[in-house]
């Protein structure tokens, strides 16, 4: 069983292992059902700002990070793939 603080405890490890600080800002592209979902979060716990993405478009991405000043980007090798 999941409680609370079980919750709390991955979310400050997350943070912490990630290195989220208040003045970074986390371009999330993963479903909410999956690690996108702690990843998150932990950026709110953290202190900084959350920017979601429906889905992924290259372009529109690109534009966000750009707009954002986005210091965290999420990504998985098709969308490595994609930035070459």
């Amino acid at each position: 069983m999941l409680t609370h603080g079980n919750w709390m405890t991955a979310l400050d490890t997350e943070r912490d292992a990630l290195r989220l600080r208040p003045v970074d800002v986390y371009l999330g592209i993963y479903p909410m059902g999956h690690v996108g979902l702690s990843w998150d979060l932990a950026i709110i716990r953290a202190g900084g700002t959350y920017v979601m993405m429906e889905r992924f478009d290259l372009e529109r991405y690109l534009a966000l990070a750009w707009e954002h000043k986005a210091t965290v980007l999420a990504g998985m090798p098709p969308v490595f793939h994609a930035l070459n």
